[in-house]
């Protein structure tokens, strides 16, 4: 009786691993895939806001004396562009929390209907973590009628394959799939040490990025969009500085120049 009790509690441990494993394995998938979509987002408003400002700057040469009547305009669409980054990055938080209740939920469904399923007032404690973990059934002895555990090691070999196979597939996807979007995520910076004119291009873009700081400072909300920017560029930019990564600190509005756009 001791040894059959002991190898229920190895075959529940087995279960229990294997479904703290399934889960974690389930959550770094979903952080992977939010931390994508926002990565995304975080590139669409750089193009996004680099266009705008570049598009007011040449407006705003010799040929259009009058700055001041394309300023205002300029401010509309920066605080247009930097609140639809703030919302699609708050649709993304909000919609992955809600799949992640939603999973919960479907899962709870799938538990019910199992239970319903196997017609019986009392389930045993070993038929639910086999359920759950995803583990056949120890076999039944002859003799008593009782399950018995298949032995350590032809579980941990069999539990290897292929829920360990596919555990470190997941870790190594993972990890290439990390290298690959970082590799993304700053290959239009790379760029500019690889080509003639790279200096140059670089000065051209964090003018325009500065420019388009500027306008959110004198919105009805620029304040509060400006240290929204401010947080996600620190928060997108943890990395040594770099003539390329100072286009991406936060500045301070130069008085002179905003005077002069007024």
């Amino acid at each position: 009786m001791q040894q059959e009790s002991g190898e229920d509690s190895w075959y529940e441990e087995q279960c229990h691993r294997e479904i703290n494993a399934q889960n974690d394995e389930i959550e770094r998938e979903y952080v992977r895939h939010r931390d994508s979509s926002l990565s995304q987002v975080w590139s669409a408003f750089q193009d996004s806001a680099t266009a705008v400002a570049h598009l007011y700057r040449e407006r705003s040469s010799n040929i259009y004396p009058d700055t001041g009547a394309l300023w205002l305009p300029f401010q509309s669409a920066a605080g247009t562009v930097t609140k639809l980054y703030e919302e699609s990055c708050e649709g993304v938080k909000r919609t992955g929390d809600a799949a992640i209740h939603c999973g919960y939920q479907r899962r709870t469904r799938e538990l019910a209907e199992w239970a319903r399923s196997e017609k019986r007032r009392m389930i045993r404690r070993e038929d639910l973590l086999a359920y759950l973990a995803g583990k056949p059934l120890p076999p039944f002895t002859t003799s008593h009628n009782n399950r018995r555990s298949p032995k350590p090691e032809q579980s941990l070999n069999h539990g290897s394959n292929p829920d360990s196979m596919c555990t470190t597939s997941f870790n190594s996807h993972n990890s290439l799939t990390q290298h690959s979007h970082n590799h993304s995520m700053h290959h239009h910076h790379s760029n500019y040490h690889h080509h003639p004119g790279a200096q140059n291009t670089a000065n051209e873009h964090l003018n325009d990025l500065h420019t388009f700081k500027e306008a959110l400072v004198l919105k009805p909300r620029g304040p509060e969009l400006f240290a929204f920017v401010a947080n996600e560029i620190v928060r997108h930019c943890k990395r040594p500085a770099s003539p390329i990564d100072d286009k991406m600190d936060v500045c301070h509005c130069s008085s002179s120049k905003r005077q002069r756009f007024m």
